[in-house]
C-alpha cells in the first residue's frame, strides 16, 4: 500500500506489468521470485541461480558508461553506448534507495529488516504496457554513441536522496523474441560518481 515505507508509483507500476504483460502461467507467486528480460518469471533460489548462470555474459553487444549527479530538483545523466554490432538500443533508468529500515514480516534476523535497491522512481518512465525506458538511438558497430539528459526529480518525505542510487539498463531487440527488447546489459551508479565501460 501507499503507506508502506518501501511503496512507490514506480514499483507498483512495475509490478502492474507483470501482472498484466508477463506469462499468465508463471506468475510470481512464490518467496523468492524475480523477473530477467523484463518478462521472464522464476520461483525457487535453485533456479534463481541457475538462471543467472544461464544469462551470464562474459561480452555482451553493447556496454554503457555514464556519469549521474542531482542537481537541486534535477537528476542529470550523461551517458555513452559502445556497439560491437549495428543496431537501435533503449535505455531505462531507475532511481534505487538503499538502507530503509522497515520491518520485515516473518524476519527471524535484525538485519533482515533493512532493504536496498528500493524502486523509488523511473525517469525514464514505466507504464502497464513497457518498462523497456527510452529510445537511445541507433548505434553503428564499432562506433559509440553519447546523450545527455535531465529529469525532474520526485522524493516523497519520507524518502532519502543521500541513499540514492542510478540503474541503467540498455536493451535491444530480440529476434529469438519476436523483436521484443531484452536486456543487452546493466551498470549502477551512485550519485555524484560515475562509471566506465566494461567491454571487451
Amino acid at each position: 500500500s501507499a503507506n508502506e515505507v518501501c511503496y512507490s508509483a514506480a514499483a507498483r507500476t512495475l509490478w502492474n506489468y507483470d501482472v498484466g504483460i508477463c506469462s499468465t502461467g508463471d506468475k510470481l507467486t512464490g518467496y523468492p521470485s524475480f523477473t530477467t528480460n523484463y518478462c521472464f518469471n522464476y520461483t525457487g533460489k535453485y533456479q534463481l541461480e541457475q538462471r543467472i548462470d544461464d544469462l551470464w555474459d562474459e561480452n555482451p553487444a553493447a556496454s554503457i558508461a555514464y556519469a549521474a549527479k542531482i542537481v537541486d530538483d534535477k537528476i542529470v545523466v550523461s551517458a555513452s553506448v559502445k556497439s560491437s554490432v549495428s543496431q537501435q538500443y533503449k535505455l531505462s533508468l531507475w532511481v534505487l534507495e538503499n538502507d530503509i529500515y522497515a520491518k520485515q514480516t516473518n524476519a527471524t534476523e535484525e538485519w533482515m529488516n533493512t532493504h536496498s535497491s528500493v524502486m523509488r522512481d523511473a525517469p525514464t518512465g514505466v507504464s502497464n504496457s513497457d518498462i523497456s525506458g527510452i529510445d537511445f538511438g541507433y548505434v553503428e558497430a564499432g562506433t559509440t554513441l553519447s546523450r545527455i539528459f535531465e529529469f525532474d526529480l520526485f522524493c516523497a518525505n519520507h524518502w532519502n536522496k543521500e541513499n540514492f542510487s542510478l540503474i541503467a539498463i540498455l536493451s535491444a531487440p530480440s529476434e529469438e523474441y519476436n523483436g521484443k527488447y531484452e536486456v543487452v546489459t546493466t551498470a549502477m551508479c551512485d550519485f555524484g560518481s560515475s562509471v566506465g565501460f566494461d567491454y571487451k
